[in-house]
């Protein structure tokens, strides 16, 4: 997933790639989100010390040619609250309205690649973090499955030191998705 900002104007890609032991696809509904030209009354509000846009939604579905629990993992550079965007920005990423082959699930989180072990228990909204994986739970448990799919919803938010130009300004961030499976 590819995040291009401009303050200026603000393009947002998504590039997701599968690594698994089953074979996998992953699919975006939408390839690229795209802010156009960025100006202080583009705003929409504040998180902590940055400057929010507006929310965009994506849907992001592993799917699978057989059966087989699964994770899909974000990757794209480390934030306390969320995935890094230019050099002191973020991007807020909340999944929400998970399904496993078209029936609703619960979200998990982990760290685990191997084992898909998930952490804590599930909800039907998570806050995405880099290196996280979410996963569809049934009860305590990782759930099996073909397609896995859910709402990402993007919220970008820019620090005063990234919207302070005097110039146009391209401002970049890459998140990278990777579905992973587990025997």
């Amino acid at each position: 997933m590819s995040v291009k900002r401009l303050t200026g104007a603000l393009i947002f890609g998504l590039f997701c790639a599968g690594l698994a032991h089953a074979e996998c696809q992953l699919t975006l509904s939408r390839p690229e989100l795209n802010y156009g030209k960025v100006h202080e009354k583009d705003f929409s509000g504040q998180h902590k010390r940055w400057k929010t846009l507006h929310e965009r939604e994506v849907r992001i579905t592993a799917l699978c040619d057989a059966p087989t629990k699964m994770a899909i993992f974000g990757q794209g550079g480390a934030n306390d609250d969320g995935f890094r965007m230019a050099s002191d920005s973020l991007m807020l990423v909340k999944a929400s309205d998970a399904s496993l082959d078209g029936k609703p699930v619960l979200l998990g989180k982990t760290h685990s690649h191997s084992a898909l072990v998930p952490e804590g228990s599930g909800s039907d909204k998570k806050l995405w973090r880099d290196n996280e994986g979410l996963l569809p739970m049934s009860g305590a448990g990782v759930a099996e499955g073909k397609e896995f799919s859910m709402t990402l919803t993007i919220l970008p938010a820019l620090s005063a030191r990234d919207t302070q130009v005097t110039d146009k300004t391209t401002l970049e961030s890459n998140l990278h998705f990777t579905v992973e499976t587990q025997q």
